[in-house]
């Protein structure tokens, strides 16, 4: 990713905690604030949800539990008592989607 692109010229971009990298780039301008901004708040977010998985199956996980009601209940753990199981899709989908541009606008030559 963008560590790789810029390590030999900017080896404080090596960091072993993706939030530091993520504050070095932005100290360096190799993206824009809000890009980094946003990388961090999703890279939570993911983290979170990974977490919430774990605990709610009590096993490795890394996906979103298929049935909806697995999902509201999900939701309602990362985003409070309100939260269905649409705002969990939908943070998750805008979540990958926008990553996704991310990387083509910053990291593909």
């Amino acid at each position: 990713g963008i560590q790789l692109m810029h390590v030999a010229r900017y080896p404080q971009v090596k960091c072993r905690s993706t939030l530091n990298a993520l504050n070095q780039i932005q100290v360096l301008g190799l993206l824009p604030v809000a890009v980094c901004q946003y990388l961090r708040d999703h890279y939570l977010l993911f983290r979170r949800l990974e977490h919430f998985l774990q605990i709610f199956e009590d096993q490795q996980l890394h996906a979103v539990p298929e049935t909806p009601m697995e999902q509201q209940i999900l939701a309602r753990r990362l985003f409070g008592e309100g939260a269905q199981a649409e705002t969990l899709q939908q943070s998750v989908e805008t979540g990958m989607r926008e990553i996704s541009k991310i990387r083509r606008q910053y990291l593909q030559p």
